[in-house]
């Protein structure tokens, strides 16, 4: 149990989520990260493949966030060094085809797959008609994203 001075001490984000329509990715998720639990973005790749994980993915209710609101200062509005609040260890080993080549690398901690580890964090739904995500060229030719 952490005691509330190091609660405060931590930066803070708000997370705008949208409803999960079974889009690709992952979502907000309770972690136990002895001795600590927080609020984290979990990326699905970041899931265990096994069928009680993958059923506590796809039953989420909300979707990765698609507004992001950050204060990085603590609660008495000291600048908060965020190199602290960041868990290398949280990297994504990544397998893609270049140019038919296969190429494999490390992304290193991102937003929400360790770079904002611990942060305060609050989860807030907005309307899924703000979401109009463009994850390929051919999103691009959704009603979203006509004139």
């Amino acid at each position: 149990q952490e005691d509330l001075n190091t609660l405060l001490s931590r930066p803070t984000r708000v997370c705008g989520m949208v409803r999960n329509t079974g889009a690709p990715g992952g979502g907000p998720f309770w972690i136990e990260d002895s001795p600590i639990s927080s609020k984290q973005i979990v990326e699905k790749v970041q899931i265990q493949d096994t069928p009680d994980q993958k059923s506590i993915l796809s039953e989420s209710s909300h979707f990765n966030p698609v507004m992001i609101a950050l204060s990085p200062t603590d609660a008495s509005g000291r600048k908060v060094d965020l190199m602290q609040f960041r868990d290398d260890s949280k990297f994504l080993s990544v397998a893609k085809t270049h140019q038919g080549v296969p190429i494999f690398y490390n992304e290193l901690p991102g937003l929400w797959n360790g770079g904002m580890h611990h942060w305060n964090t609050v989860f807030v739904e907005i309307p899924s008609e703000a979401f109009s995500p463009v994850k390929n060229m051919a999103d691009l030719l959704s009603v979203a994203h006509r004139p």
